[in-house]
């Protein structure tokens, strides 16, 4: 049951919410978001007992070392312009999100054992890059790889793969026509539809000990092999104004332990595996687009991997472009393992005897904590950094909460939520329902929920705070109706419906919107891509058709 609380109201409910979509929304093929790593404390400050957050001095940990080439030089080399207050969160980089986002396409999925379920191999049989050291007898190692754009979009693409070291390597699936040379091997990805079984996947056997295979790179046959992104890619994502790396972290995974000494690192080829992208990848993946960023800090990072993260942004990141950091992700969404988290260290604190109050006043000081530290690294330009806090849009009730929690408000620059629409569209609806009714309500549904949108945007005036929307758009769900739930996503009344939502939402707030997200396939999981896959036909994607132009009118 879905239900709106208001703040004048005495009772207090915990539920997934009306403008909330479901946690397996991005990587329900993956089976790794939902995990049960949510007891125990933040595992990250200092408390006293009066629940206030004492945060070390900014010379206690040791940055990282300074990347190269410097923030400074770029922002020497890059002219200052305007960038679009329309934003996008990227898809996660796996080959199952249908968005193929390095030029390298083994970057994704780390290395299975085809001998024992698929399970991914053991920590200690890969090095700090994500290479295989060794294997047991008889084991097979297999590593999947992204579907090139071009062979989504109907061609044949020759592939081309490399590596180094000694054993042996092969490459399996849907491959064809394929040729080994020395050290590599060539072969046809044929023209599949994106629907269809497309998967090839390399194998690995009996490597070498002293000398193990390693770097394997396939791409492209001809392209160039310093590219990190494909540049189908990087055409596709520029002109946001800024980049939500969401789906590139671990703040859905909500592990019991992150640190520094335990990241992935640049140029590690699992760089979509439950423990997030790089933070350099992100930074190089922004400047290449030249976007500002947004990032989630993972709810149990300790105080050294928060104060690194935000050194090494500080430093790589153009001193001329803003980031954007908030703790987790919807802390308030009851679907999350971090909620849950919140909830029980709030109560263990006595922030609050009601269970969901208890939560959100958790969130609030667990924020604080993040962003004093972060505004002591960016200490030298804090008007670059912005301070996130997010709450639930179907509920101002939790902006409330958290705003007015302790000294949140004085550490804080933005309160954001997700103005999704059409959640309740195919509630009850036929598979026999007129797609063309389903549009009118969709839109009546968009028209009717700027009133939700309009009580946190007063909350944020209240408190002197910038009001944004950390994801937005369609938000259509059913889990028998898929092929009405395509349908719906693919008409092109959808242009108009998102043209109107985007130009209202520009003309009444005009600050950053976060589309959610830009790629992904259509499943019983939602329709949550504004295209379905890399390449795809620009007039077979309504939602994208609308944010390109409103993108055109910056």
């Amino acid at each position: 049951m879905t239900m709106r609380i208001r703040a004048s109201q005495p009772s207090f409910v915990r539920r997934l919410g009306a403008s909330s979509r479901p946690l397996f929304h991005a990587s329900a093929a993956l089976g790794a978001l939902l995990l049960a790593g949510c007891g125990g404390g933040g595992g990250s400050g200092t408390q006293t007992a009066s629940g206030d957050v004492v945060v070390a001095a900014a010379d206690t940990v040791t940055p990282a070392p300074t990347p190269t080439p410097t923030a400074a030089a770029d922002a020497t080399a890059a002219a200052a312009k305007p960038r679009s207050m329309l934003g996008i969160n990227v898809a996660r980089p796996t080959y199952s999100s249908g968005e193929r986002i390095f030029a390298n396409l083994l970057i994704g999925l780390g290395w299975k054992d085809k001998t024992n379920d698929e399970a991914f191999l053991d920590a200690s049989q890969l090095d700090s890059y994500g290479n295989v050291r060794f294997l047991n007898a008889g084991q097979v190692a297999s590593r999947m790889l992204t579907q090139p754009a071009a062979a989504l979009a109907g061609g044949n693409v020759k592939i081309r793969c490399t590596w180094i070291g000694s054993g042996k390597l092969d490459v399996k699936g849907k491959a064809a026509n394929i040729v080994k040379g020395d050290h590599s091997a060539e072969f046809d990805w044929p023209v599949l539809a994106p629907s269809a079984n497309g998967k090839v996947w390399v194998e690995l056997r009996t490597p070498d000990a002293n000398d193990p295979v390693r770097n394997v790179d396939c791409r492209e046959k001809g392209a160039s092999t310093s590219d990190l992104f494909a540049s189908e890619f990087i055409d596709s994502i520029r002109g946001y104004g800024v980049l939500r790396f969401l789906d590139w972290g671990q703040a859905n995974n909500n592990p019991d332990s992150v640190t520094w000494a335990a990241r992935t690192l640049p140029g590690s080829a699992d760089q979509g595996t439950v423990n997030g992208a790089a933070i350099e990848t992100m930074v190089a993946l922004a400047k290449q687009v030249d976007a500002d960023m947004w990032l989630n800090v993972p709810w149990n990072a300790d105080e050294d991997y928060v104060r690194r993260m935000a050194q090494t942004v500080h430093d790589t990141l153009p001193a001329n472009r803003s980031v954007y950091v908030e703790m987790s992700n919807e802390v308030w969404n009851g679907a999350f393992p971090v909620a849950d988290q919140a909830a029980s260290e709030g109560l263990a604190e006595g922030l609050s005897t009601n269970t969901f109050q208890a939560q959100m006043r958790r969130y609030a000081e667990k924020s604080v904590w993040m962003l004093k530290i972060w505004s002591q690294v960016f200490a030298d330009r804090p008007g670059k950094l912005v301070r996130v806090v997010s709450t639930q849009n179907g509920n101002s009730w939790t902006a409330e909460q958290v705003l007015a929690f302790k000294d949140t408000a004085s550490n804080v620059d933005a309160l954001a939520t997700a103005p999704y629409f059409g959640r309740k569209l195919l509630d009850g609806a036929k598979a026999t329902d007129s797609v063309d009714m389903l549009m009118t309500q969709l839109g009546k549904q968009m028209n009717d929920g700027w009133a939700d949108v309009q009580e946190n945007a007063d909350v944020a005036k209240k408190y002197g705070k910038r009001y944004l929307a950390y994801e937005a758009g369609q938000h259509v769900i059913s889990t028998t109706l898929v092929d009405l739930l395509s349908s719906v996503n693919r008409n092109p009344r959808m242009y108009d419906i998102y043209t109107s939502y985007l130009s209202t939402w520009r003309q009444r707030y005009g600050d950053v919107m976060m589309l959610y997200s830009a790629t992904g396939f259509i499943s019983k999981s939602g329709a949550w891509g504004l295209r379905e896959y890399s390449g795809q036909p620009m007039d077979q994607t309504p939602k994208r058709r609308a944010a390109m132009a409103m993108l055109s009118q910056n």
